[in-house]
């Protein structure tokens, strides 16, 4: 079975709608979905809200050469979003979506930059391509998404 990002996200989601549709109360529903994010966030403070600070920092190579805290931090905000949305609280899925691929991307652009040592690679380019790919995956709108993120960054090579 073929696992990426969006599967995950479509499985945490999907398990936290089966949890929302049973003998849960509505009115108990958002507290069964704000223990495990905050449970989530003491750990892990990034994953609470959409995640521009967090988005920031992941462009600008702000959580440094750390690998492990940047899959980490995917896997957390990836759990936390689906389980917010699914239990009532309020919010997108564009915002999350974005830093999502922001952190995965600088995730995949360090591994290749430690992998590949001779090959000038610089990891926030890697962050600016997942962030485009993920949110276009999320909102169904790739081409929308590269005209966004090619007037975004200036850069048609980068884009393309």
């Amino acid at each position: 079975m073929r696992w990426n990002l969006n599967t995950l996200y479509d499985r945490v989601q999907g398990l936290a709608k089966l949890v929302s549709r049973g003998p849960i109360s509505k009115m108990l529903l958002p507290a069964c979905g704000g223990l495990p994010v905050g449970a989530i966030a003491v750990f892990y403070p990034q994953v609470i809200g959409v995640g521009y600070e967090t988005t920031d920092l992941a462009l600008n190579g702000g959580f440094g050469p750390d690998i492990i805290l940047l899959t980490t931090l995917v896997l957390a905000k990836i759990l936390a979003s689906a389980l917010s949305l699914e239990s009532g609280f309020r919010g997108g899925v564009f915002s999350p979506s974005l830093c999502i691929g922001a952190l995965s991307g600088a995730a995949f652009g360090l591994a290749v930059a430690t992998i590949l040592p001779r090959i000038d690679v610089n990891p926030n380019d890697y962050s600016v391509v997942r962030m485009g790919v993920v949110a276009g995956a999320v909102l169904g709108a790739p081409i929308s998404t590269f005209l966004i993120i090619f007037q975004l960054t200036g850069d048609f090579g980068l884009t393309v």
